[in-house]
């Protein structure tokens, strides 16, 4: 993943009984493999792993319905 040129992300979130919410399900995806991620099980290790991508300037990210994903990123 960290040598594709673009990634697209998707985040399920929700906020039942929460005021800020919580991510429950990250989907990742680039042009050769899709990614469903359980951000509730990996919590611990899922920032450490993910990060050289989101870090990275030259990887697009490409959201869907971003309102509200960059913040629960």
């Amino acid at each position: 993943m960290q040598k594709s040129t673009e990634v697209a992300i998707d985040l399920e979130h929700h906020s039942y009984r929460t005021y800020m919410g919580i991510t429950c399900l990250m989907q990742l995806s680039n042009r050769d493999e899709d990614f469903v991620l359980d951000t509730i099980a990996l919590r611990r290790e899922i920032g450490d792993e993910l990060r050289p991508i989101f870090d990275n300037p030259n990887i697009v990210k490409v959201l869907h319905g971003a309102d509200h994903d960059v913040e629960w990123l």
